[in-house]
């Protein structure tokens, strides 16, 4: 049976009917004799609480996923609230969506931000879709070095114009929306999780593979943020002493090596070395790359292998120290299927303790290039909710 959390300390200072609410948030979708037992409360009494948190939209019906249904009523958290706007800021395209808590996606688009201000973008992008649509927040994912918890784009080493930058602080005063802040490794994990291949899973590892490379972690059901909101930046770890230049300062971090804009670049180097190869006229992308890789092109496919190599010895280390053997590829880089896996478990089996990799699981993302803008959306509803529940709870105690 799940642990039940928080019971006894919400009805201490809470009265009942948000001790039903604390417990729908922290556990998920509840019947309502569990429900009734769980808060202290009778039956009739709980419809009454049920029936008002769905008058506001809270809550709902759930009946999809939920294990032991079999034509029982059960209760959480409301899939269709929102909606929400989330956006990824990249290198050279932002990515926007709209979409409520579950995840279903009702717009979305792309804006190229390669040669304009990602901000001016950004608040034109806000300004579009909230005049289109009734938003109950804002969620923004950065492919930089972001500080979650104050909403903070620390630094991008794709572009200068993230540096430094107060995002939450902002937008909240500009647009007047809560504004939700994190990286894009960890935003996109958020919709594996809860849309793609890990959902079930309590434990993983997510690795972000594109123009930069990062990671996120949850380990029993909770997404690891650190003390201020930072973790998770294997880009930027030196795997080449005296490498190239990186766009954080740093030289032979990862990121000069394995992501995709590192692979486009060797390959535009090795062209103009005369090596022989089918992507001679074609347009250089990570794309192209892949399926001149999977036709048996050997420079491609060299390029592609190398890269997994790097990543497989950095993601072995990450094993040793996490003990945590499900790892997921994202990312741009993960249209590379198999050719990227082969090269990366290849590395970890040969560089991490054998008692793990015993366990090894290494699977691809399915969702797609808007899966960082989905799950920061996601996130931004799942903050608001939060906040709304633990604000009435603080005013019925207050009142009490």
């Amino acid at each position: 049976m799940r642990k039940r959390s928080g019971t006894q300390k919400a009805q201490k200072s809470s009265p009942r009917s948000m001790v039903v609410l604390h417990l729908l948030r922290e556990n998920g979708p509840m019947s309502r004799k569990e429900l009734a037992q769980l808060a202290g409360v009778s039956l009739p009494t709980l419809g009454k609480y049920l029936q008002s948190f769905r008058e506001k939209g809270w809550i709902a019906e759930v009946t999809q996923g939920v294990r032991g249904a079999h034509g029982r009523r059960f209760f959480g958290l409301n899939p269709q609230f929102g909606p929400a706007l989330g956006v990824e800021i990249g290198g050279k395209t932002l990515r926007w969506v709209v979409a409520d808590l579950q995840g279903n996606i009702l717009a979305f688009g792309n804006e190229d931000v390669a040669r304009e201000k990602a901000l001016d973008v950004l608040e034109a992008c806000v300004k579009g879709v909230s005049a289109q649509w009734t938003l109950k927040a804002v969620g923004i994912a950065s492919s930089g070095i972001v500080e979650a918890r104050r909403g903070f784009s620390i630094r991008s080493p794709h572009r200068n114009d993230l540096d430094n930058v107060p995002l939450r602080e902002l937008y909240e005063q500009k647009f007047g929306f809560p504004i939700y802040v994190d990286d894009v490794s960890r935003s996109a994990a958020f919709a594996e999780w809860h849309r793609g291949v890990l959902r079930g899973e309590r434990s993983f590892v997510y690795l972000f593979l594109d123009e930069g490379i990062g990671f996120s972690w949850a380990a029993d059901g909770s997404l690891y943020y650190g003390p201020v909101g930072i973790s998770g930046e294997i880009g930027h770890c030196v795997v080449e002493e005296n490498g190239h230049l990186c766009g954080c300062g740093n030289r032979g971090c990862l990121e000069t090596l394995a992501s995709t804009e590192a692979i486009v670049q060797r390959a535009t180097q090795a062209l103009q070395m005369g090596v022989v190869s089918s992507l001679r006229g074609k347009e250089l992308s990570i794309a192209s790359i892949v399926e001149e890789a999977r036709r048996g092109d050997k420079l491609c496919y060299s390029l592609i292998t190398e890269a997994g190599e790097y990543i497989g010895k950095a993601m072995a280390q990450l094993l040793n120290i996490l003990g945590i053997p499900l790892f997921v590829l994202g990312g741009e880089l993960r249209q590379a299927e198999q050719l990227i896996v082969e090269p990366i478990t290849r590395m970890v089996r040969a560089n991490a303790l054998v008692s793990l990799t015993a366990f090894l699981d290494v699977r691809v993302a399915v969702l797609d290039e808007r899966a960082g803008a989905l799950g920061v959306a996601m996130q931004a509803l799942r903050e608001v909710l939060e906040q709304v529940v633990e604000g009435e709870m603080m005013e019925k105690a207050g009142n009490d």
